[in-house]
């Protein structure tokens, strides 16, 4: 409980164990009423002094698993005037009611919209930054002499980092961190030294938090690290093979070039060759074979036929084809 004058303390808990903390209360305990009926109703709980526990159970008594909107738009509405410190709001925390637990959440964005009318958040960084933003602008009020205000300040800090943290988006050690700044100049060590024995065995707690953060870090670091080890090994055997197959390639061109050139050379010489046979045959019609089949048909022309004469010249025709053949073939 925040007492007049006292320095500005942060409240660090576990999710799961903050229904064990007494949210920090601007009004004495002396002054709050004992008893009154209780109605499982929002409006209810905070028009009276109905204890959490027993409003709690009157929501799980009744099963209630959600209050009425027009219930939730009244209490947030009012929020400022029926728990100005929100101790009766902080009080809720990590009750197990599904119900109660939206409601603390609906509550805690209530109360940040006069001041961040944008405090939403869809990821790790985005939450991060909010819980950093909530911490700067407490930061007078966690300082001040007015126990109401220091009061909510403290208690408003708590309501965020549960509400961040019910879904994993804000880590504890995260929080702790920013809630730091708040603490001012201190000396650790005296700290330490002049800790109760209850009070260093929860700092044991969050030290081995810490530890715990500390270990995930560096595994994850070492995970990192091998899977860089591993990508730049496989680029290395990328690259010798993206040389290999361009050598290859280059290889592979470099034939088709030459072939190509081949290809084209055997054109020429077929080209060629069918130039001089065609010519070579032209001569021999007209300079060996004609002559002689002209005169064995002249030969045939005469009356009588000079049938000798044309036999001789038939007889030379064909031996000039034989040759001719026996040529083609050497």
């Amino acid at each position: 409980m925040a007492t007049k004058g006292a320095e500005p303390r942060e409240i660090v808990q576990d999710a799961t164990r903050q229904d064990e903390l007494k949210p920090v209360s601007a009004v004495p305990e002396s002054k709050k009423s004992e008893k009154v009926p209780v109605t499982a109703s929002l409006s209810a709980y905070y028009a009276g002094e109905v204890k959490p526990a027993a409003f709690v159970k009157a929501v799980r008594t009744e099963k209630i698993r959600s209050f009425k909107s027009e219930d939730i738009s009244k209490a947030a509405q009012g929020l400022s005037e029926t728990d100005p410190d929100l101790m009766r709001t902080t009080a809720l925390l990590g009750k197990g009611s599904d119900a109660v637990a939206r409601w603390v959440a609906e509550a805690t964005k209530a109360s940040l919209q006069p001041r961040l009318p944008d405090a939403e958040y869809g990821s790790y960084e985005m939450a991060r930054r909010l819980f950093d933003r909530v911490v700067r602008m407490s930061r007078d009020d966690l300082a001040t002499k007015d126990r109401q205000r220091r009061a909510r300040a403290q208690n408003l800090l708590r309501l965020v980092r549960a509400w961040l943290t019910s879904k994993s988006d804000l880590k504890l050690t995260d929080g702790l961190i920013s809630i730091r700044s708040t603490a001012g100049k201190k000396d650790v060590g005296r700290l330490l030294r002049n800790a109760s024995f209850p009070k260093l065995q929860d700092l044991s707690l969050i030290a081995d938090l810490f530890e715990g953060e500390r270990q995930n870090i560096l595994s994850d670091r070492d995970k990192w690290r091998d899977l860089a080890s591993a990508r730049e090994t496989e680029l290395q055997t990328t690259n010798v093979k993206l040389r290999e197959t361009s050598a290859e390639r280059d290889r592979l061109s470099n034939e088709l070039s030459s072939t190509q050139e081949e290809l084209r050379q055997e054109k020429e010489l077929r080209a060629l060759d069918t130039t001089q046979q065609r010519g070579r045959m032209r001569t021999f019609l007209s300079e060996r074979l004609s002559p002689s089949l002209s005169d064995a048909r002249d030969a045939l022309g005469f009356d009588p036929p000079l049938i000798e004469a044309a036999q001789q010249r038939i007889e030379l025709a064909v031996k000039a084809i034989e040759d001719e053949v026996v040529k083609r073939h050497e």
